[in-house]
C-alpha cells in the first residue's frame, strides 16, 4: 500500500514538474518572440504581407540584406507573424504585394518602426497611397504588450499634423520640435528607458536631417548648420541620452554620415574617405563608432582606398557584429565584375566578362529621372564619341525591369538609346546580386571599371563630369 502512494505521489510529482518546464519554455520562448498581428483595412484576400526586419548596418532606404517574413490573411483576419529574434530590439517595416504604381512585387506601406524582443502588438493600419505611388500615408493603432512605444512614435513622427498656431516668434520646425518632446516626455513612464532615448534621438537627428539635406549644393550654407546642435533643441536634450539609444537609433546615424561626409567637403574639397574614417574613429560611444564604419562601407566608399580602408577597419573596430559584416563586404569587394551577368533588352543573359580587356562606364538610371537624363546628355554623349574604337565601353543598366517602360524611355533618347549597350538585373533591382553587392539603390549611379575588372571609383562627384571623367579614363590607358 505504502509503495504504491509513493508511486501514486511520484507519477503526480513528475507531471507537475513536466508541465512547469513547458510553461518555462513557453514563457521563454514568448520572451524571445516578436509577435505582430495585423488588420489591414485595404488588403485584398490574394494580398501577401512582408515584414521585414532591417539590418543594422543599412538602416536607410536601403532593404538588402533584411530578414523577410511573409503572412497571408488567416481565417480570424489578421496577417499574423511570430518571429524568433536574436537581438534585443531594432526596426522593421511592413510590406504589401498589392503594388498599383510600380513593377516591384512589393512596396511599403509603413515607416520604421522600433521594436523590442518579447513584443506582442496588434495594429490596426489604414494605408493610402499617393497617386504617384511613393508616399506612405497611414492610420496606426497599436495595442498589446509593448504598445505605446509604437503609439508615440506614430504619433510623434508619422501621424498627418495640423498646420501649427503658435504666438511664439520661433521657426516651424523648432514649434515641431518641441511639441514632439513635449509629447515624447508625456508617454516616458509607459515606455523602456531604451525606447525612450532611442525615440528621443531620432527626433533631434531627423530633425537635423531635414535642415541639412542629403547633398552637398550648398555645402558652405549646410556646414554651418550642421556645426551647431539640431534645430529646436539645446545641449540639454543631447547630453540626457543615453549611450545605448544613440548607438540604435536610426537617425543618429544617418545625421553623422552626412555630417562628416560633408566635413570633408569643407576640409579637403572633395569625399576624402580616409580623412572621414579617422574621423569616425574619434567617436567614444564604441558600438556607434564601428556601425558608422561599416554603414559607410554598406553606402559607397568605394574608390582605390577601399580596400586599404577596410583591412585597417577590420583591425580596428571591435564589435563582433561590424566586423562579421566588414568580412561580407570584403568578399564582395575581391569579386571582379566579371563574375556578374545582367539582361538585355529581350531579357537574354548578357555576361559582363564579354568585356573583359575595355574600360568601363556603367551607368543605372530610371524613366523619369532628371538627374539621370543630365549625365546621358552632358557625359556619356560627348565621351563616347570622343573615345569610340578606344577600348572604352559605355553600358547603361536600368533599374525598371518593365520591358514596355524601358522601351519607351530608349525610344525617347533621353537617358539612353537603341544603340547603346542597353541592360537590366536579372530579376527585380533590389534582389538582384549585381544591385545588391554594389549597393545600387539610387538612379543615377555611376560606377568606374579598369580593363581588369577592378573598380575604380564609384558615385564620386568627378564621374559625373565629362572633363574629370575624362582624365580618370586617359590615367587608366597609360
Amino acid at each position: 500500500m505504502t509503495d504504491s502512494i509513493i508511486k501514486y505521489l511520484s507519477i503526480i510529482l513528475f507531471t507537475i514538474f513536466i508541465a512547469n518546464y513547458c510553461n518555462a519554455q513557453t514563457a521563454k520562448v514568448k520572451q524571445s518572440a516578436f509577435h505582430l498581428d495585423v488588420e489591414y483595412q485595404e488588403a485584398g484576400k490574394k494580398d501577401t504581407l512582408a515584414l521585414c526586419l532591417i539590418n543594422r548596418f543599412y538602416r536607410d532606404r536601403n532593404i538588402f540584406r533584411t530578414r523577410k517574413y511573409f503572412a497571408v490573411l488567416n481565417q480570424k483576419g489578421f496577417y499574423s507573424f511570430d518571429i524568433d529574434v536574436s537581438d534585443n530590439c531594432g526596426y522593421f517595416i511592413l510590406q504589401t504585394s498589392n503594388v498599383k504604381h510600380s513593377n516591384e512585387p512589393y512596396r511599403d506601406i509603413l515607416q520604421p518602426y522600433f521594436w523590442e524582443k518579447g513584443d506582442s502588438i496588434k495594429l490596426q493600419l489604414s494605408n493610402e497611397e499617393s497617386q504617384s505611388g511613393t508616399g506612405i500615408y497611414s492610420d496606426c493603432k497599436f495595442s498589446g504588450n509593448g504598445s505605446d512605444k509604437y503609439t508615440l512614435r506614430f504619433k510623434a513622427l508619422y501621424e498627418k499634423k495640423e498646420t501649427l498656431q503658435d504666438g511664439r516668434t520661433m521657426d516651424t520646425h523648432t514649434l515641431v520640435a518641441l511639441k514632439q518632446l513635449s509629447l515624447l516626455e508625456s508617454f516616458k513612464a509607459k515606455v523602456s528607458n531604451l525606447s525612450y532615448n532611442v525615440l528621443k534621438a531620432d527626433l533631434i537627428f531627423s530633425k537635423a536631417i531635414t535642415r541639412t539635406g542629403g547633398d552637398f549644393s550648398d555645402t558652405l550654407k549646410r556646414y554651418n548648420t550642421m556645426q551647431g546642435y539640431p534645430v529646436g533643441f539645446n545641449l540639454d536634450d543631447l547630453t540626457s541620452l543615453t549611450s545605448e539609444g544613440i548607438a540604435e537609433s536610426k537617425e543618429v546615424l544617418l545625421y553623422l554620415f552626412r555630417k562628416y561626409n560633408n566635413d570633408s567637403f569643407i576640409a579637403n574639397g572633395k569625399l576624402d574617405y580616409k580623412w572621414i574614417f579617422d574621423q569616425e574613429k574619434l567617436i567614444e560611444n564604441k558600438r556607434l563608432r564601428d556601425e558608422l564604419i561599416v554603414y559607410g562601407f554598406t553606402v559607397g566608399r568605394m574608390d582605390s582606398s577601399r580596400d586599404s580602408l577596410i583591412r585597417e577597419a577590420k583591425n580596428f573596430i571591435t564589435d563582433p557584429d561590424c566586423k562579421s559584416e566588414l568580412e561580407y563586404i570584403q568578399s564582395i569587394n575581391s569579386k571582379r565584375i566579371y563574375n556578374y551577368a545582367l539582361q538585355d533588352t529581350r531579357f537574354n543573359t548578357v555576361k559582363l566578362d564579354a568585356f573583359k580587356g575595355s574600360i568601363l562606364v556603367i551607368d543605372f538610371w530610371i524613366p523619369g529621372c532628371g538627374p539621370c537624363e543630365d549625365f546621358y546628355k552632358t557625359v556619356v554623349v560627348p565621351l563616347k564619341k570622343l573615345y569610340k574604337d578606344k577600348d572604352v565601353t559605355f553600358i547603361s543598366v536600368t533599374g525598371d525591369r518593365d520591358k514596355s517602360r524601358w522601351q519607351k524611355a530608349l525610344k525617347s533618347g533621353l537617358y539612353s538609346s537603341d544603340g547603346e549597350i542597353n541592360l537590366c538585373g536579372t530579376t527585380k533591382y533590389s534582389d538582384d546580386p549585381f544591385f545588391k553587392d554594389y549597393s545600387i539603390v539610387k538612379f543615377p549611379t555611376v560606377m568606374l571599371f579598369d580593363q581588369y575588372g577592378n573598380l575604380v571609383d564609384y558615385d564620386s562627384k568627378r564621374l559625373y563630369n565629362a572633363a574629370t571623367l575624362k582624365q580618370l579614363i586617359n590615367s587608366l590607358q597609360k
